[in-house]
């Protein structure tokens, strides 16, 4: 199309009233005309711009070229002047049957300022710093890649729902325990979803509802889940509200801590003091039952003494004598009248090896008279009972 001088201006005004800067550009990049618009963004004067060179305005304002002098290429990228962002056109023109070119400007500075956000937001986030993306979706999905790497890799069980109880993330432990392997095959689904027991998932259906409608955690909860390979764990489950910047109630965080190990350490503990607490009634009963003995053989000794006209003195035995397993064993049968050949037999089922009587009666006269400093089986007895050695029962 071709114009002449004086429609320069009434094109220079048009661009003014929607915000536009307009330069007229011959042929050797020399500026002959400009808008308000761009007087302002430039802030010079109109004589000051016509007759200079853009690449020589460019350079003052410490801009890239705004156009190639040898190709005549716009700058593809946005440029920052008086603090805003810019991008350029160039379109060609005949004034008078003269080349012209025309050098209009479009605001970019929203896009530009949404950009830098995202690429801080994206370096505060992750750390990295990512080059200008075209597509602001790309810094949605580099911050969303990475917020799944990290959960991803979370010990324990980690997993974020929405409102309406939908898993939106969760880490590679808790996929694992639902039985998948890919984060996806949960994404959008609850937990009614995953063919568990109706009634445990009800519990955790109220637990969630209870977050979400107050917005106040719940921490430090014990529960047992079942995986799908049937394993029981116990977890310390934590669960809390997710809100957004206006403080609004938008999910759930949950995390679940695994106890298992050190609950079935705890169950270990309690059944070892239940059965110490077994024993120790056990050896107490037959500690009581043994003082029986001990009363009844001392009143039976008593009373066949005073007959006698015989008085012992307990002060003469040995009160330090120990006795080994098998003399307890042979003083016990010794005591209710079994003789050593008895005594060998019964010993020898006890033992599940063959025990002869005379070795029992070795034990007796070598070892038994020794120690309780006797000649015969009844003052053995009798020794033994006054000092509380015979057994009410075998230990085993």
């Amino acid at each position: 199309m071709q114009y002449n001088y004086f429609d320069l201006e009434l094109i220079g005004q048009s661009y003014d009233l929607i915000k536009t800067s307009f330069l007229v550009l011959d042929t050797n990049l020399i500026i002959t005309y400009t808008n308000q618009q761009a007087r302002e963004l430039f802030r010079e004067w109109q004589n000051q711009l016509i007759g200079k060179f853009l690449t020589e305005i460019c350079k003052e304002y410490k801009i890239p070229d705004l156009v190639n002098r040898e190709t005549y290429q716009v700058y593809p990228k946005s440029v920052s002047l008086a603090n805003s962002y810019k991008r350029w056109r160039l379109s060609q023109a005949q004034i008078v049957k003269e080349k012209f070119f025309f050098l209009t400007d479009y605001d970019v500075t929203e896009i530009e300022q949404l950009h830098i956000a995202l690429t801080n937001s994206l370096k505060e986030i992750t750390g990295q710093s990512m080059p200008r993306q075209e597509n602001l979706l790309m810094y949605a999905n580099e911050i969303q890649h990475c917020v799944k790497s990290i959960i991803a890799q979370m010990p324990g069980y980690v997993y974020w729902k929405d409102k309406d109880y939908k898993y939106v993330l969760a880490n590679n432990n808790v996929v694992k325990n639902l039985g998948f392997e890919d984060i996806n095959s949960i994404i959008g689904k609850t937990d009614y979803d995953f063919n568990w027991n109706k009634k445990i998932v009800d519990g955790y259906r109220k637990l969630d509802q209870e977050v979400l409608e107050s917005g106040i955690p719940k921490l430090n909860m014990e529960e047992s889940v079942v995986t799908s390979e049937g394993k029981t764990l116990y977890l310390l489950t934590n669960k809390m509200p997710i809100r957004n910047q206006a403080g609004e109630i938008i999910g759930i965080l949950g995390i679940n801590i695994d106890i298992t190990d050190r609950k079935q350490a705890e169950e270990l503990k309690m059944k070892n003091q239940a059965q110490e607490a077994e024993i120790q009634t056990r050896e107490e009963f037959k500690k009581c039952l043994d003082e029986i003995q001990q009363t009844i053989q001392s009143y039976k000794i008593s009373i066949l003494n005073n007959k006698l006209g015989v008085k012992l003195n307990n002060e003469k035995f040995n009160n330090n004598i120990n006795l080994t397993k098998r003399e307890r064993e042979i003083l016990y049968f010794l005591s209710i009248n079994k003789p050593p050949k008895e005594i060998a037999t019964i010993l020898s089922v006890l033992d599940s090896k063959n025990i002869s009587s005379s070795t029992v009666q070795s034990i007796i006269d070598k070892q038994l008279y020794l120690k309780f400093n006797v000649s015969s089986t009844g003052k053995l007895i009798e020794v033994a009972t006054i000092l509380k050695l015979i057994p009410f029962t075998l230990d085993n």
